[in-house]
């Protein structure tokens, strides 16, 4: 028995890896984000672990809206109005008119897939990105959420993995 080694399965991992997530992230809001959306005690358990395809959902929801406002604030976009379409944001920026562009392209199927993933646009826009993450990082507080942002990226690779 010396040489037996005991491993989580895919699913406990899965559901050790959000657990801690939620452990580390008490007391930074998470929780209350979360009740916006979901109920009080679902919300505990979501962040202990048990329930994982809801507290795989809501992290998505909150990094979502994470990379929204990080996107707003870089490109000078303001969506107040709810109802507002895509083609309403102003595309002053260079970048974001070629993005936009390639995103029609995309859409009217004129290009595939495996070629807008390397356009130039795409790739600027992930620098600049970048960019603002590694400012930001200078604030604790803004080091925490987007170290949210990484593990939950990290925990969208397990359950795909």
């Amino acid at each position: 028995m010396k040489n037996v080694v005991v491993r989580l399965g895919g699913f406990h991992t899965e559901m050790s890896f959000l657990g801690s997530i939620g452990r580390l992230m008490s007391g930074s809001g998470l929780k209350e984000v979360l009740e916006l959306v979901y109920a009080p005690n679902a919300v505990n358990h979501m962040l202990s672990g048990k329930a994982v395809s809801r507290c795989v959902r809501g992290f998505m929801l909150v990094d979502i809206a994470l990379h929204w406002l990080i996107t707003e604030e870089l490109f000078g976009i303001n969506k107040a109005n709810e109802e507002a379409e895509l083609t309403d944001i102003p595309l002053s920026n260079s970048i974001l008119s070629e993005a936009g562009q390639l995103l029609d392209k995309l859409l009217n199927k004129q290009i595939p897939i495996e070629t807008a993933v390397d356009h130039d646009a795409l790739k600027a826009i992930e620098k600049e990105l970048e960019s603002k993450k590694k400012h930001l990082k200078e604030s604790r507080t803004s080091s925490l959420w987007l170290s949210f942002c990484e593990m939950v990226c990290n925990s969208k690779a397990i359950s795909l993995g």
